[in-house]
């Protein structure tokens, strides 16, 4: 799922500027971090696609397997204590129907300790084939562009396909928190959530 996010006492970001109020200005690429053995083939196809041009072009990614294109780019909104994201649709590539949708948020707030970085939805039809993988790893470069080495995943813990995405990406997990009740989330219903540290290669 996602990382700080949503709360209250907006933390500065200065990972990244607005561009009016729809677009990020974005530096050069970073390669992927260095994948679990159970995502390699994944990790591969994504490294080898979206760092294929010299200037990653955030709006469009794909490996060729899945495209992500932007939908959204939502300011910051420090009164509600969000952050700036990326609202993608997910579609088989080459295909306009849209099949899921992932969301990254930029930058760090408290409450993204709970909401996470990325959030994700795979249309039902879709689901098992290891899509929300694919499209975070897609994300990947996007989030070093912004100063992002870090990316907290957040899922609820009796989702086992989300823990098993988590733990393809190769990200480390950090247990079972609550969620605090001046939390979006906790409005909606959610009690507790496994946290994960995906951690990027910035190495090159």
């Amino acid at each position: 799922m996602e990382r700080p996010k949503e709360g209250t006492g907006a933390v500065p970001w200065p990972v990244c500027e607005l561009v009016g109020s729809t677009g990020f200005h974005l530096g050069e690429t970073h390669p992927l971090r260095t994948p679990g053995p159970a995502g390699a083939d994944i990790a591969a196809g994504a490294r080898g696609t979206a760092m294929s041009t010299e200037t990653l072009n955030p709006d469009h990614l794909t490996d060729h397997v899945i495209d992500l294109y932007v939908k959204v780019k939502d300011p910051a909104d420090p009164a509600r204590g969000h952050v700036p994201q990326y609202h993608y649709k997910i579609t088989l590539h080459g295909s306009e129907e849209e099949i899921g949708t992932i969301r990254l948020r930029i930058g760090d707030h408290p409450a993204l300790l709970t909401a996470g970085h990325i959030g994700y939805f795979v249309a039902e039809g879709y689901r098992g084939r290891h899509f929300a993988e694919r499209a975070c790893r897609l994300l990947a470069p996007v989030a070093l562009e912004h100063g992002m080495t870090t990316i907290i995943l957040t899922c609820d813990p009796a989702n086992a396909a989300s823990r098993r995405t988590c733990e393809r990406l190769g990200a480390h997990f950090a247990g079972i928190f609550g969620v605090p009740a001046n939390h979006e989330m906790y409005q909606k219903g959610a009690r507790m959530v496994c946290r994960y540290d995906w951690v990027l290669n910035t190495q090159g």
